[in-house]
């Protein structure tokens, strides 16, 4: 093989590679396209009609889940990267327990965070229901958070 056609080879492959490698880089650290799928718009508007929200409820009911889902989101992209770090870490030949440590540490503090949000976001939901509504929208998230024969993976749609 030529001195020309290996170094052409080593370039073309040396280019792939590092776009492999920035590609990977790219996705790990990006943040997340929030997906709304059809079905999850469906379930809100079924939600709503169920609850008989007025007009001027559901205005408050959408600015109360934007609020929500902004400060959610970038506790999970948080959590996620964390997740990220603690696998590469136990991955490792020889991984750091205390680095270990220090990312359970940060994980369970953004996991509090995220349900003190959660809870906050409840209380104000609240505000604007009716104690008929309450009851309604309570009982269905205690449905859903409750576990379906076969286990939480092959449970039955809600």
């Amino acid at each position: 093989m030529s001195k020309k056609v290996f170094i052409i080879l080593l370039g073309v492959l040396t280019l792939i590679n590092v776009s492999a490698f920035g590609f990977w880089i790219y996705r790990k650290y990006a943040e997340p396209v929030p997906r709304r799928p059809m079905a999850h718009n469906m379930r809100r508007h079924n939600l709503l009609r169920s609850l008989g929200l007025t007009p001027e409820q559901t205005r408050a009911f959408h600015q109360s889940q934007r609020q929500f889902r902004l400060e959610a989101d970038s506790l999970n992209r948080q959590l996620q990267i964390r997740r990220l770090a603690l696998m590469d870490e136990i991955l490792k030949k020889q991984p750091d327990l205390q680095k270990i440590d220090s990312l359970l540490q940060e994980s369970q503090k953004l996991q509090g965070e995220l349900e003190r949000k959660l809870v906050e976001h409840l209380l104000r939901q609240k505000e604007f229901l009716t104690p008929e509504q309450q009851l309604a929208l309570f009982r269905l998230m205690e449905n859903r958070m409750r576990p379906r024969p076969g286990g939480w993976r092959r449970m039955p749609p809600p």
